[in-house]
């Protein structure tokens, strides 16, 4: 055929190339649209769920806490701690023992009553034998003294730490930045070494893995899944990690993330979140204000206990001394330099105080609205005693934020209290429609039965309404527009 006889084509084709585009656009449109809007894909809560909280809160570097006004630790209400029981501290030359600051330390936690999660890690420079260009690093020939090290502390210490993580964020250079295969042969002989000592024993010994570090919201660090590969996860009981975000709208994300890895490779024990938190100084992209640390405590306690993490330990205590003002590292603390609280200590205080020892009811949560009921998030606290914490702020699909009216129906018996989450401070809700928006609403009140439901009647939001009905009318248009190109 000649090419006179192919000229009829093109018109067809230029057609079909139009309608092609105008139908995708139609369809990607919404999608850029909420590309632009949401901060993460949509935060939803497990439904139909009770989980028990039992000592869920903690903090690292707790001992930051005790040189404050007496009564500071149990106003904070911290149940657990996490510390690095640092080799070189211990263990001053080879075979010279200083337990003089440990055993100070824990009678601290005991008195207040606070479990210790401790790390054991780091290099021993007055002990290893081999002379090595790496900082962080142990050499396989000076293994056994790293062990002997950890047979001497928790053998002293059995009674009295709660559980035991074998090193920290070993997936940076500053904690380890020797050969990954070296860190592997590492962990996998302190492992088995402690199992053996658990027989020896007749004792368990909690123990957690090396939690590495992660910043990205779906993101597991391959180090983790390569220890499940090697087969020397085998006698960990807690699978431990580590998160910092600006925002924990997506932390959900990387929770199941972690525990889909934990599934597929057959893992049974609990998931602890070791360290989360973020700076309010300094240069780290996820340095937020005084009052957004605020609301990340309260949003990020919800999230992991709504996904069934039985610790979260938040990093830390109270910022440094002289803190340096470009340097994020020394701004993470509940508490200013001077010991008084950031707004960050009484959102920690609220949640620990109010929702520790209690069970999580997603099953008693009725929300009745239309698509701005599905985005509020809302979790419900109970006690035996009918103590209730209702804990609500509104995550909207696809828009960054806005707020939205909701009627409470709670079956409260005596006041309903509405506490603010930045001062501590509560007054008496009265009126039963209060407005929700992207700041935790933060009630507590008296149910009149256990079980007894509530129900959270949500007016609908204009806003949500009108981007939903402009982003289907962008696709019905985009395909009404197709066929009548299509038909000429």
């Amino acid at each position: 055929m000649d090419n006179a006889g192919k000229q009829p084509d093109l018109p067809v084709r230029k057609k079909g190339i139009i309608i092609l585009i105008i139908v995708l656009g139609g369809l990607f449109i919404p999608f850029l649209v909420l590309s632009f809007t949401v901060k993460a894909p949509p935060l939803t809560f497990p439904t139909k769920t009770r989980t028990p909280i039992d000592d869920f809160c903690g903090v690292c570097f707790v001992n930051d806490f005790f040189d404050e006004p007496n009564g500071t630790v149990e106003q904070i209400g911290v149940n657990w701690t996490r510390r690095e029981f640092s080799w070189g501290g211990i263990e001053t030359a080879n075979d010279v023992w200083d337990w003089s600051y440990w055993d100070g330390f824990l009678n601290d936690t005991e008195k207040y009553g606070i479990q210790v999660l401790a790390v054991l890690a780091y290099d021993n420079d007055a002990v290893e034998t081999v002379n090595s260009s790496y900082d962080r690093y142990i050499h396989p020939n000076d293994i056994p003294y790293f062990l002997d090290y950890v047979n001497q502390t928790m053998r002293r210490y059995k009674d009295r730490v709660a559980a035991w993580e074998i090193w920290n964020e070993p997936n940076l250079a500053r904690f380890w930045d020797g050969p990954k295969d070296h860190f592997y042969e590492l962990f996998d002989q302190t492992q088995q070494f402690i199992h053996q000592l658990e027989g020896e024993l007749s004792q368990n010994l909690t123990l957690l893995n090396s939690a590495m570090a992660s910043a990205v919201a779906g993101f597991v660090p391959l180090e983790t899944e390569a220890m499940f590969q090697r087969g020397i996860m085998t006698y960990i009981d807690v699978y431990s990690f580590h998160y910092y975000t600006y925002d924990p709208d997506s932390l959900y994300q990387n929770i199941m993330q972690q525990m889909a890895l934990g599934q597929k490779y057959g893992f049974e024990g609990e998931y602890w979140i070791t360290e989360i938190g973020n700076p309010t100084n300094g240069q780290y992209p996820w340095r937020v204000s005084q009052e957004k640390l605020a609301e990340n405590i309260i949003k990020s306690y919800v999230i992991s206990s709504s996904y069934d993490v039985k610790r979260v330990i938040w990093y830390r205590g109270q910022d440094y001394q002289n803190p340096d003002p470009e340097n994020s590292e020394h701004w993470f603390g509940l508490l200013y330099t001077n010991g008084t609280w950031k707004p960050a200590a009484y959102a920690y205080s609220l949640f620990s105080h109010h929702c520790s020892h209690s069970i999580l009811y997603e099953d008693l949560i009725i929300k009745e609205g239309g698509i701005s009921a599905g985005d509020l998030m809302a979790a419900l606290y109970r006690r035996a005693n009918g103590n209730s914490t209702l804990i609500m702020w509104y995550d909207p699909t696809i828009y960054a934020s806005g707020s939205i009216e909701v009627t409470l129906d709670l079956g409260a018996v005596g006041d309903i209290k509405i506490h603010d989450i930045y001062t501590g401070t509560n007054q008496t809700l009265s009126d039963t429609s209060i407005m929700v928006g992207n700041t935790p609403v933060f009630i507590t009140f008296q149910a009149a039965g256990i079980s007894n439901p509530i129900t959270l009647h949500v007016k609908e939001s204009i806003t949500a309404i009108t981007l939903y009905v402009i982003l289907l009318g962008v696709l019905i248009g985009s395909i009404g527009l197709a066929v009548v190109i299509r038909k000429k």
